[in-house]
């Protein structure tokens, strides 16, 4: 039925769809391994996950554009990495009741080239520190201010750029004491260079409500001492000026 031309004919074209069917395959191959490697070089081990940015260069040549931090963490369902301000804020908002000592900074060894100057109106610490449980470095200074027998933290960068400053609720102290010494009470106040006010202490005084470590009353109390902080504060009455247009130099 065939003849011997035919066959020739019919097996040319097999060889052929075989070749082509190799090629294919072999593109195939290679795409599986660029898609990997492009995978593997943004932590996609999924490739369920969204691709990176791609943006077409001058030439139509498509390119693959770095993956900022913010993306990977929502692509990744992580938490976005706190700046030095939140950082703080966690911390003061777990403090609950610290015992406070006029030159504590002397003996802690985060802290170093500590100063300390003693005024009519206030004792100013100062010192430089590096925490590396909150990942932060630079100087640190305390305001006793002895006319409202209370306390004011104000933090800056390695750089000596603000971070913003805290004040908590404490117990008062005796100007006429040596050191001067408090207690903080759970709840406070921070603000940042953008004047964003934050309330600090909240969870752990409801915390010590439930399990009856303070009273209602004493509960109350501090609810009111926080709201009257925080309304002093947004009228500029507390802290006093100083404090807040205090400023490091290079």
């Amino acid at each position: 039925m065939y003849g011997p031309r035919t066959e020739a004919v019919a097996r040319a074209g097999g060889e052929c769809a075989l070749r082509r069917r190799r090629a294919e395959f072999g593109a195939c191959r290679r795409s599986v391994a660029y898609n990997k490697t492009i995978l593997t070089d943004y932590g996609m081990e999924d490739p369920s996950h969204a691709w990176p940015e791609r943006s077409r260069g001058p030439n139509g040549s498509v390119t693959h554009r770095p993956e900022t931090e913010e993306r990977r963490c929502t692509r990744l369902r992580a938490p976005l990495p706190m700046d030095p301000f939140a950082r703080l804020v966690a911390y003061y908002d777990a403090m609950g009741q610290v015992a406070l000592t006029q030159a504590q900074w002397q003996d802690d060894d985060r802290t170093w080239d500590y100063a300390c100057a003693d005024t009519q109106r206030m004792v100013m610490e100062k010192a430089r520190y590096a925490d590396r449980d909150l990942q932060l470095s630079g100087v640190k200074v305390r305001f006793w201010l002895k006319e409202h027998a209370s306390i004011v933290d104000k933090f800056f960068a390695a750089d000596l750029e603000p971070v913003g400053w805290f004040a908590v609720v404490c117990t008062g102290f005796d100007a006429a004491q040596a050191p001067l010494r408090t207690e903080t009470r759970f709840v406070g106040i921070g603000i940042n260079p953008q004047r964003r006010i934050v309330v600090t202490g909240e969870s752990r005084l409801q915390q010590a409500l439930d399990r009856q470590a303070v009273t209602q009353a004493e509960a109350a109390q501090l609810q009111a001492q926080l709201r009257q902080l925080r309304l002093d504060c947004m009228a500029g009455r507390y802290p006093p000026a100083i404090v807040r247009n205090f400023a490091l130099v290079a």
